[in-house]
């Protein structure tokens, strides 16, 4: 599950390269999460669903609904996930969030979840402010996952950079990040 279908494609290339038969990668579904919610409430693609319907969120906020209220079907489904693998997670807030929540609480024990979260990079940090004022509830995944350890989910984070060797690349990138994650400063 990702955030953006452009990061759905680069994780699928990345995962296709892996195998030498590309036929092998078949039973992995990798989608975004606003495309998941839409097929498994009215079993079309995203391009049929934006036809037909209106908000993702509204129907985000449906299914979370459903898994809350013990839908078989649905439950069902996230039941049978072997791993689950979260990417842009710092970016889940709101109805996103407390839909991938849901599921987690749904899944079997066994079933393994892997969570990619960089702070930094978070575009929706401003989320904090104003676009929740209306919502009664504000649910920040990383928060939830991990501040609270709501999943007992273990958490390990990557010092190094791999994107590149340029030495001046990774000294500057490498004293932004301390910068943007541990020296906040009034605005």
């Amino acid at each position: 599950v990702s955030f953006t279908r452009s990061a759905v494609k680069e994780i699928k290339d990345r995962i296709e390269a892996f195998f030498a038969d590309k036929e092998d990668a078949i039973g992995l579904k990798i989608a975004t999460l606003d495309a998941t919610s839409w097929r498994i409430m009215y079993g079309l693609s995203e391009d049929d669903t934006n036809n037909f319907f209106g908000s993702f969120d509204r129907n985000i906020e449906e299914v979370s609904n459903k898994i809350e209220s013990g839908n078989e079907n649905i439950t069902g489904f996230f039941s049978s996930f072997k791993h689950l693998v979260i990417d842009e997670a710092q970016d889940l807030v709101g109805v996103r969030s407390k839909l991938i929540l849901n599921m987690m609480s749904v899944m079997q024990k066994d079933c393994g979840v892997t969570i990619f979260a960089d702070p930094a990079q978070a575009i929706y940090d401003f989320t904090n402010d104003d676009i929740f004022e209306e919502e009664e509830e504000h649910t920040n995944f990383i928060e939830e996952v991990f501040t609270n350890n709501r999943f007992g989910i273990q958490k390990v984070e990557l010092k190094n950079i791999y994107r590149t060797n340029a030495k001046n690349l990774i000294t500057l990138v490498t004293d932004l990040r301390k910068n943007l994650l541990y020296n906040e400063k009034d605005e």
